[in-house]
């Protein structure tokens, strides 16, 4: 699975096979998994379905505090298990993440697979689609192990619910020229001196997906904006850029490791530009059809930071800039980080997080079954 890079999905040496047991306190084998470090503990409890009809598999994800999920943040999966649909009696199944190291903060959640497109090696493919149904997400810390001892007691009888169905696909989209509507894979080149780089409009434009791996129709952008604290009816530019605040769908692009052979892993540590949406026509403004913020108006959508506003595409500026820092953001101009020494020449990842936590990217794996749009990546190049 990508890490929402989300770059190849990490299995944990496609995991420790653990066979689950319906009785309590059975004896439950832990075996490390590859790349957990000794000694390990494991995480333990009942998912249980809640008041719906849907049934499949369900997948369950384990992060880490430090890096959770959209729509919280960015972060990819760091192990996951499939609990069989077999396993349920009386909507309840137990599940168990081996081999967690001690003292680790883990977000648990998930969805059951209605459709069964899940595949832990397609990033696109990692993620709740509409109709399954989403897992509440639960916060669980390991103990320390202990005196004198390699032993860490268990996290145990931790309570997952599925109850909420997902009524929306994942963002699917292509890179497109905002102009002639091609499909386009973006490029920058570097000015000789600081300030002199372009920045780049590119159009993200929902698009469907039919693959062997997965389908997606309908997709859509939820284009969520700042609330309206003036009062005038429409959303307020806190942040001073002659914009519309826009909350959602986030779009982060970020260089891609030039040494993974897939071609699909983000670096890390990395660099990180950011994808700023814009949603009216610059040149024209008040412009009711492509003034989305005013359409949003028309249909009597609520500016309250949180109501989305379905598009299927956008317009997006990648300025020339480094984020520098994430909290608070600070950018820097991205020929002096060129300058300082850090590699920003390459190819990056176009990451879209809409509000509901489903995100896309390109390129992705899904290039490699015939979409070649899927292939597409932003590019900085050397100047000259």
């Amino acid at each position: 699975m990508e890490d929402p890079t989300m770059t190849r999905f990490h299995c944990l040496g496609l995991l420790a096979v653990v066979a689950l047991c319906v009785p309590v306190g059975c004896d439950v084998p832990v075996v490390p998994t590859e790349g957990t470090e000794s000694p390990a503990t494991y995480i333990a409890g009942t998912l249980r379905l809640v008041g719906n009809e849907i049934s499949g598999p369900a997948i369950l994800l384990r992060f880490d505090c430090d890096n959770p999920p959209p729509p919280v943040g960015s972060g990819a999966p760091v192990d996951f298990v499939v609990v069989p649909e077999t396993a349920l009696d009386s909507d309840e199944a137990p599940f168990i993440f081996p081999s967690v190291p001690p003292e680790t903060c883990s977000l648990l959640t998930g969805f059951v697979d209605g459709d069964r497109d899940f595949h832990y090696d397609y990033a696109v493919t990692s993620q709740a689609t509409a109709g399954d149904i989403a897992v509440t997400t639960e916060t669980v810390v390991t103990a320390s192990s202990e005196e004198g001892s390699d032993y860490i007691p268990p996290s145990v009888g931790v309570l997952l619910r599925a109850e909420t169905e997902v009524p929306l696909e994942p963002p699917s989209f292509e890179l497109r020229d905002p102009v002639l509507g091609e499909v386009v894979a973006p490029a920058v080149e570097l000015g000789p001196t600081v300030g002199t780089t372009p920045q780049v409009l590119v159009e993200v434009a929902a698009t469907e997906i039919h693959s062997s791996a997965m389908d997606v129709d309908q997709p859509v952008l939820t284009l969520v904006f700042g609330p309206d604290g003036d009062e005038d009816g429409l959303p307020d530019d806190l942040d001073g850029d002659g914009l519309p605040d826009v909350l959602w769908p986030r779009v982060l692009v970020r260089r891609l490791d030039p040494l993974d052979p897939a071609g699909l892993a983000v670096q890390d540590p990395g660099v990180l530009l950011p994808g700023l949406v814009v949603p009216l026509d610059v040149a024209d403004p008040l412009n009711p059809e492509t003034n989305l913020a005013l359409a949003a108006a028309n249909l009597g959508l609520p500016f309250d930071g949180a109501t989305p506003f379905l598009v299927d595409r956008l317009t997006v500026l990648v300025p020339p800039l480094v984020v520098t820092e994430l909290d608070p953001l600070t950018t820097a101009p991205i020929e002096e980080v060129a300058a300082s020494g850090v590699a920003v020449v390459g190819r990056y990842q176009v990451l879209v997080m809409n509000s509901t936590g489903q995100r896309w990217s390109l390129p992705n794996a899904l290039a490699d079954l015939g979409l070649e749009a899927q292939a597409a990546a932003f590019e900085v190049l050397d100047e000259g």
